[in-house]
C-alpha cells in the first residue's frame, strides 16, 4: 500500500452536521467514518453492491483496499500566498517539555487546534522542547484554518447562516429557520490522506470523482458539498519529519474502532484519547431510509497511541433488519490511519 494526499476543492458551500440548535451549527471537517461511508455509497452507485461487499470483506480480512484519514483544512500561507499549508489536529498528549514549561504555557497549548506536519512531528517527538520553541509553535498554529477576515482579505473559510422558510401544509403558515454552512476561500478546502492499494487506485479515483458530483455532507439537494478532487499525489518534503518519525508515539488521523483482538491491548496502547458517539440513519446507495443504525463510540483524530492498531469495520446493522426491508448488513468504518506509518 502507498500513502497519498488528495485535496477537495468545493464548488460552493458545504455542510457537515454538528451538535447544536437545529441546523444552526456546522463542522469545518468530516471524520473518516463519514467519508468512507460516502465513498462506499458512491462505489455502490458506480459498480454495484458487490463491489462494496468485496471492499468490506477484504478489510475485515486484514487487507483493506483503502484506509482514509479524516478530512482536514488546507489553505494559503498568509505570508506566502503561493505556498499551501496543511493543518493536522493537535495531538491530545502533552508535548515533550519540562513540567514548569507546560504549566506556564498550559492555557496557550490548550487553545491550539491545528499544527503543521513538521510541528506535529516535534510535538510527538522525544526531544525536549524549550519554552521559546513551544511559543513559536503556538504562534505559527494561529495561521492555520483562520476564519475569513474581510478587512485583511485573508482566511481559509467563512461560516454563513442561510435563511429558510417552512410552510405548514394545512394552514400555510410560515416558520423561519436557518441552516449553517461553510464556504471556503479561493485556494482553500479540505484534504485527506489515503493508504491505497495499487490495484484499487483507478477504482478509488473513479468513485471519488462520482462522489464529487453527488456531493458530500448535508443539504445536497441545494447543491451543497460538490467538489473537484486533486490527486492522489505523493506527500511533499514538509511531511517527511512526521513520516520518518522515530518517536514511540503514533498520531491517529482517522476515527478508530477496535477489532475484537485489539480490545485487550487498548489499555497499554493508548496514551491520550477522546471518543465520539456515532448514530443516525441508514443510507444505501442513493436511497435514504428511516431505519436507525446502532450507536457506537469511536476514538477521534488526535488520539495518541504508543503502538499502532489496525481497527476494523463496525457492524451497526439494525435489529431485525431483514424484516424491516433491509437486505444487507450495515457497517461503519473504524480502520485506523496513524502517522508515522507502522
Amino acid at each position: 500500500m502507498n500513502l497519498y494526499l488528495f485535496r477537495l476543492n468545493f464548488q460552493g458551500p458545504v455542510r457537515f452536521g454538528a451538535s447544536g440548535i437545529g441546523l444552526e451549527e456546522t463542522s469545518l471537517t468530516l471524520d473518516s467514518d463519514g467519508l468512507a461511508s460516502a465513498f462506499l455509497n458512491a462505489l455502490a452507485v458506480q459498480e454495484g453492491p458487490a463491489a462494496v461487499a468485496g471492499f468490506i470483506n477484504e478489510s475485515l480480512d486484514g487487507k483493506p483496499p483503502a484506509v482514509f484519514s479524516s478530512l482536514f483544512p488546507f489553505g494559503p500561507d498568509a505570508d506566502n500566498p503561493k505556498a499551501t499549508l496543511y493543518a493536522l489536529p493537535r495531538p491530545l498528549a502533552a508535548p515533550p517539555a519540562a513540567p514548569e514549561v507546560l504549566r506556564g504555557l498550559g492555557k496557550d497549548l490548550k487553545k491550539v487546534r491545528w499544527l503543521t506536519p513538521q510541528d506535529a512531528a516535534r510535538w510527538l517527538g522525544e526531544a525536549e522542547l524549550s519554552k521559546d520553541e513551544l511559543e513559536t509553535i503556538t504562534q505559527y498554529a494561529r495561521k492555520l484554518a483562520r476564519p475569513w477576515d474581510d478587512e485583511a482579505r485573508q482566511g481559509w473559510f467563512a461560516e454563513e447562516l442561510r435563511p429558510r422558510v417552512a410552510l405548514d401544509r394545512d394552514t400555510q403558515s410560515s416558520n423561519l429557520w436557518a441552516c449553517a454552512a461553510v464556504r471556503f476561500a479561493p485556494g482553500a478546502g479540505l484534504y485527506g490522506l489515503v493508504n491505497l492499494r495499487d490495484d484499487w487506485r483507478d477504482r478509488w479515483l473513479g468513485a471519488m470523482r462520482l462522489l464529487g458530483e453527488m456531493g458530500l455532507g448535508g443539504e445536497r439537494t441545494y447543491g451543497f458539498g460538490e467538489f473537484q478532487i486533486a490527486g492522489p499525489e505523493s506527500l511533499d518534503e514538509s511531511w517527511q519529519p512526521l513520516l520518518a518519525g522515530r518517536s514511540r508515539r503514533f498520531l491517529l488521523l482517522s476515527t478508530y474502532f477496535p477489532a475484537s483482538g485489539e480490545k485487550p491491548l487498548l489499555s497499554e496502547a493508548l496514551e491520550a484519547w477522546d471518543a465520539v458517539e456515532r448514530r443516525g440513519y441508514v443510507v444505501s446507495g442513493r436511497h435514504a431510509t428511516t431505519l436507525k443504525r446502532k450507536r457506537l463510540r469511536f476514538l477521534v483524530p488526535g488520539s495518541v497511541f504508543t503502538r499502532p492498531l489496525a481497527g476494523t469495520f463496525a457492524d451497526v446493522t439494525p435489529n431485525n433488519h431483514t424484516a424491516l426491508g433491509l437486505a444487507h448488513r450495515v457497517y461503519r468504518c473504524g480502520l485506523a490511519l496513524h502517522l508515522p506509518l507502522p
